[in-house]
């Protein structure tokens, strides 16, 4: 393979990498945030809002960065 390869193949890797912890962190921050305040305020239900705002926030994340990335024609 030619160097030039590699460099696309480590560019669409970082791509898939970057994707997949914008998708990540806010939802375990979401988790974590939820298990806390399940904790605190001994409400069930802060779970699992919160799961879903983190779950809804890095679908956003990754929309937005792939909506950058990805050349529309």
């Amino acid at each position: 393979m030619k160097p030039a390869d590699w460099l696309e193949i480590l560019r669409y890797l970082s791509l898939i990498t970057g994707i997949g912890l914008s998708f990540i962190a806010p939802v375990l921050l979401g988790w974590w945030l939820g298990a806390f305040l399940e904790a605190r305020l001994s409400w069930g239900g802060w779970f699992i809002i919160s799961l879903l705002l983190g779950v809804c926030s890095g679908a956003g994340n990754a929309y937005f960065l792939l909506k950058n990335i990805i050349p529309w024609e």
